[in-house]
């Protein structure tokens, strides 16, 4: 089954602004967890928010734009 070059398209604009979402929760939820516990988290929530950092920043680096063309 293939798509038509209009469906593509219509989902790359749909798509385009996601890795600023991501870009964004890759900062944000970090900051309002140490925030909100004022800055005493144990080794098991940093453990836990490395992977998750990296994976949204990934996500926001491969749909950013610039980087995909």
């Amino acid at each position: 089954m293939s798509q038509s070059p209009g469906a593509r398209q219509q989902l790359i604009d749909r798509l385009a602004s996601y890795w600023k979402m991501e870009a964004g929760t890759a900062v944000m939820i970090p900051a309002v967890m140490i925030w909100l516990n004022e800055g005493r988290l144990g080794p098991a929530s940093y453990a836990a928010m490395v992977p998750m950092i990296l994976l949204l920043a990934i996500g926001g680096a491969i749909g950013e734009p610039n980087i995909c063309g």
